[in-house]
């Protein structure tokens, strides 16, 4: 009854969208499953719905509320610090994100991503070391 209410309130949200465009029926039972695996903790569900609703703590979502002074990656410092950025693009995190490409076959997606269980898990790892590395600088 409780995810049965969560997906109707989730359906009208205009949250909704960004994960429309990686999942047509979103939520799908295959991400409802993902999140609430025994294999991710809760920080790493929170991560994942983060990182698909682009509602995660990086330059580019922080800028739109004035918590940091410019949208750029602070590392990169040319492109908007975005999800695609963070994950595909940033060439100064690309050996972090090496055994996440290195398993993927063909071009990497985070709707890719979230369709393997493998993939995820990587992503997850990525993350965690993306963590692990800013907490050290």
């Amino acid at each position: 009854m409780i995810k049965a209410k969560w997906k109707e309130k989730w359906r009208n949200s205009p949250h909704r969208v960004k994960m429309v465009e990686l999942v047509a029926s979103t939520p799908s039972d295959n991400f409802l499953k993902l999140i609430s695996s025994d294999k991710f903790s809760q920080k790493d569900s929170s991560i994942l719905t983060q990182l698909c609703t682009g509602h995660i703590l990086l330059n580019g979502y922080l800028y739109k509320f004035k918590c940091v002074d410019n949208p750029r990656c602070p590392v990169y410092g040319v492109a908007v610090e975005t999800v695609q950025h963070f994950l595909f693009t940033c060439h100064s995190y690309a050996y972090m994100c090496w055994p996440l490409e290195q398993y993927c076959k063909g071009t990497l997606t985070l709707k890719k991503i979230l369709s393997d269980h493998k993939l995820t898990a990587r992503l997850i790892g990525y993350t965690n070391a993306m963590e692990h590395f800013n907490q050290n600088r």
